[in-house]
């Protein structure tokens, strides 16, 4: 049986913004094998990355800008980035602004998972007291 996103991401006591992360983390790793991720503000500097994913930082930055559309929010986008690997670039209008969650998975992610994903990392990152 499949946690929900709020089970996981949003207990009673919301935390701090850094817990949050690590358990969407480990939500992504058990869910959907993300071998890595970091996060990034709309301006492209990192919020988090557990694994210097540096190199890639630009590359989701540039996809994430590439795939909106003019009257739209942008979507998710996906690149093979080795035997095995994909980078799954998931754009989220947050409370703060647009964030950029850039995640490691052995194959691109359908479109109920992207959803769920960009449902659980708009919970990350809401204000406390916000859910």
């Amino acid at each position: 049986m499949r946690e929900s996103v709020g089970d996981v991401i949003a207990s009673t006591a919301r935390g701090p913004f850094l817990d949050r992360i690590q358990r969407f983390r480990d939500w992504m790793h058990h869910h959907f094998a993300a071998t890595g991720m970091f996060l990034l503000d709309r301006e492209g500097a990192v919020i988090f990355d557990e694994s210097n994913h540096g190199r890639l930082h630009f590359l989701a930055r540039s996809l994430a800008l590439a795939s909106r559309r003019p009257g739209s929010s942008a979507g998710n986008v996906h690149i093979k980035i080795g035997a095995g690997a994909t980078l799954e670039v998931i754009p989220v209008e947050t409370a703060y602004g647009c964030l950029v969650l850039g995640a490691v998975v052995p194959e691109s992610l359908p479109p109920a998972a992207v959803t769920a994903v960009m449902e659980a990392l708009c919970q990350v990152a809401s204000p406390p007291g916000a859910v």
